[in-house]
């Protein structure tokens, strides 16, 4: 006779590794609503949050969720300059600090795939561990290291360093929650261990959009011709490239508008690129932080949106723009082909990610027939409305959970 597992309803603890912007926020809301949805007791524990974070997730995290904040101050002040060694030394003493919580929770699922010490730690306290992969950091890394201005061999060799760091999260965890099934493609080690990995690999961990909140308040075809960015600001984004290709649009198509919202690294940059082109200037809207809750309304703006990444899991950014209507064109990484089918649910980018080619596919795809453009909006749309809901992803977390 086969016995089998009784089901815990009891706490799953949630670590969240990387810092938590308010950007960021967001994904803590809907992980934690999936766990409350499913009768679980999740305590959510921060390393590192900015000021901002922390005063939304206090003011708007339903109180039946446990937060914890871990030295904040501290992790903030070496946030700047400190990487590897420092992060996960920070994330061993803390938690040794709080090994009762561990001990506490049925489960523990480490967001991202840095966190090395969160891993062991759950792990030598006989804890299922899950390791939610929504990318993975050394493509970041790889991407950041080759830009528009050629290849910077340190953060070369810290990719490959994070690659084995990687490496061991996979080996150790329990289990590896990704978000579509091309994703396994980048799971560090998988072809060559294939074997031991397969079984442990669980390729349906999407999340989920707010499909009353994210959708087509304005129909695509009744929108103005303006392309769009929401994101974030660095090179592994393309950005640079994708402003570039905006001046050379704003030169041939005179109706075309831009719009872009995000903060990063190259914001100072590119508010130069377009204080020095006047044509551009005049016709494109730049905006740094937006709360999540003011994202359908603008997003509603944009008939073409434009996600020109090198390196990515499955972005909840496209997700929210199908759902919102939007005609989508990014590259053919990540879990994007498990939902952007090119010219039926959006259009891939073929060729490199340099500026006359983006922006040639942008004339191409403003150049179709209204008709096309309303047929692509609505399939992808049905797609993401149905396959994204919460319903559908608490479906998906119940398997996974094995509840």
């Amino acid at each position: 006779m086969i016995m089998r597992e009784k089901p815990k309803n009891g706490e799953v603890l949630v670590i969240f590794s990387d810092s938590i912007t308010r950007n960021r926020v967001a994904h803590i809301f809907k992980i934690a609503r999936i766990l409350l949805g499913l009768g679980r007791k999740p305590t959510i524990l921060i390393s590192r949050a900015t000021v901002d974070a922390i005063n939304d997730l206090i003011k708007d995290l339903p109180q039946n969720i446990k937060l914890l904040f871990l030295d904040s101050r501290k992790a903030l002040a070496s946030d700047a300059k400190g990487f590897l060694l420092k992060e996960w030394m920070l994330h061993l003493v803390q938690l040794f600090r709080l090994r009762n919580i561990v001990k506490k929770s049925d489960s523990v699922i480490v967001m991202g795939t840095l966190n090395l010490p969160a891993v062991i730690i759950a792990r030598l306290h006989s804890k299922k561990v899950y390791a939610f992969a929504g990318g993975f950091a050394y493509l970041t890394q790889k991407a950041q290291s080759v830009d528009y201005r050629g290849r910077n061999v340190f953060k070369f060799i810290i990719a490959w360093i994070t690659y084995l760091v990687e490496a061991l999260v996979i080996l150790l965890a329990n289990y590896v929650i990704i978000e579509s099934r091309s994703i396994r493609n980048h799971i560090p080690l998988y072809h060559v261990l294939q074997r031991i990995l397969r079984s442990k690999v669980i390729d349906y961990g999407a999340l989920f959009v707010d499909t009353q909140y994210f959708r087509p308040y304005i129909p695509v075809d009744k929108r103005e011709e303006i392309v769009g960015y929401i994101g974030s600001l660095e090179h592994y984004r393309a950005v640079i490239e994708l402003i570039s290709a905006f001046r050379i649009i704003a030169r041939l198509r005179a109706k075309t508008k831009f719009l872009v919202l995000g903060s990063g690294s190259l914001a100072g940059e590119i508010n130069k690129i377009i204080g020095k082109d006047q044509i551009l200037k005049s016709r494109i809207v730049l905006l740094g932080y937006i709360p999540h809750k003011d994202i359908p309304y603008y997003i509603n703006q944009i008939k073409i949106f434009v996600f020109p990444t090198r390196s990515e899991g499955l972005p909840n950014t496209i997700l929210e723009a199908l759902a919102s209507g939007c005609i989508v064109l990014a590259t053919n990484v990540g879990g994007i082909p498990d939902i952007i089918k090119d010219d039926e649910t959006g259009f891939i980018v073929r060729g490199e990610l340099e500026p006359k080619n983006i922006a040639m596919h942008i004339i191409s795809i403003l150049s179709m027939p209204r008709e096309k453009l309303i047929e692509i909006s609505e399939k992808a749309r049905t797609h993401v409305n149905y396959y994204f809901n919460f319903n559908s992803a608490l479906s998906r977390w119940k398997r996974i959970l094995r509840i």
